[in-house]
């Protein structure tokens, strides 16, 4: 897993063009987290605050799908 530090925003999380969400993130607007994911398949992050899990965000674009850091660049 690879971590980067992203702040979110009110309409999610934004990392490599994508936007990531979860319920989760609405009380944290405006907080920086780290965000965890798989170059292998970035539909998917994990986010952390504090370095405690909150929650895993999904790009509503690609859910359900495997889509590779490589695809995306």
């Amino acid at each position: 897993m690879v971590a980067k530090p992203r702040c979110v925003r009110r309409d999610g999380i934004h990392f490599q063009g994508l936007r990531y969400v979860a319920s989760t993130l609405a009380a944290y607007v405006g907080e920086t987290v780290t965000i965890r994911y798989d170059p292998r398949d970035v539909s998917e992050i994990r986010v952390f605050h504090h370095d405690r899990f909150l929650c895993r965000a999904i790009s509503e674009e690609h859910a359900g799908t495997t889509v590779t850091l490589k695809d995306i660049e």
